[in-house]
């Protein structure tokens, strides 16, 4: 199994040493950062599991690298946990509010410190798996709906047919019309119903930090989105919405203008990060 990697920040290289010492002996792969700055400069190209954090850094605190670190997208789930001397209650208090997962106080106790860190690992890696599990019921689901949508419409298709087979056409065209009307409408409530109770429960934030981020979104947008995080085809789309699948490739051309990202990245990838 590949070695979990612990990114150190700390302005201090004895207390870098002290803490990389302990964790390579416990298997982990170490990195370090001196500063702030050179944390939010690098970290999107040097990736880790778990951030050791400490506080009282010149130029820049950890409280800020924290709070700034929990905007980028790619990085904001990446665990922190705060390693510092200050052990007031305020600052405490304010080292969970901001996104740290634990706060560990010096000097501290070697097995505290392995034992915090296995702890949130532990958890981080659970939460993930938990995720991706929610995400495949999510998906199967979904391939339900379009599975029983595709069934609806063959039945309104022999609906319809019957207008060729039974005298009083106009009679039956009429029934007809109403009850595919009816039909549609009623599919198309419950699907959409279905679908948001389902994603809202595994992404509960995906809409509001999209739309937030990228306002000119519209809810029709932010609607195919949640879809394309899932993995979904645009045929698969297609057959949810009542769309064509032409329209829905025009859809995801203005999203991909409207979140601005080149055309060589893919737009499922990138909704992926939130």
């Amino acid at each position: 199994m590949d070695k979990q990697t612990i990114l150190i920040v700390d302005d201090n290289s004895k207390n870098i040493q002290i803490v990389a010492n302990i964790l390579k002996k416990e298997g982990f792969k170490v990195n370090f950062a001196r500063s702030g700055k050179q944390v939010l400069k690098n970290i999107k190209t040097n990736y880790c599991d778990l951030i050791l954090l400490d506080i009282m850094m010149p130029e820049m605190n950890g409280f800020e690298v924290c709070e700034q670190l929990k905007q980028i997208p790619l990085i904001k789930d990446i665990p922190v946990i705060f390693v510092t001397a200050k052990d007031d209650i305020e600052s405490i208090k304010k080292g969970f509010e901001i996104g740290g997962v634990d706060y560990i106080t010096k000097p501290f106790i070697e097995e505290e410190l392995v034992a915090r860190v296995n702890s949130v690992l532990f958890y981080t890696k659970y939460h993930k798996y938990t995720i991706t599990q929610k995400n495949k019921e999510l998906t199967e689901n979904s391939l339900y709906l379009v599975q029983n949508n595709e069934f609806l419409t063959q039945m309104i298709k022999k609906l319809r047919n019957l207008t060729n087979n039974i005298d009083d056409k106009e009679l039956v065209l009429k029934i007809c019309e109403n009850l595919t009307e009816a039909i549609e409408s009623k599919v198309k409530e419950d699907l959409g119903k279905h679908f948001d109770i389902y994603f809202q429960k595994v992404h509960q934030n995906f809409r509001k930090t999209l739309s937030t981020q990228f306002p000119e979104l519209s809810n029709t947008d932010l609607k195919l989105c949640a879809f394309l995080r899932l993995g979904m085809s645009s045929k698969e789309i297609s057959a949810i919405t009542y769309k064509t699948v032409g329209s829905i490739k025009v859809m995801r051309y203005r999203i991909r203008k409207k979140v601005n990202i080149p055309k060589s990245s893919s737009l499922t990838s990138f909704l992926a990060q939130y």
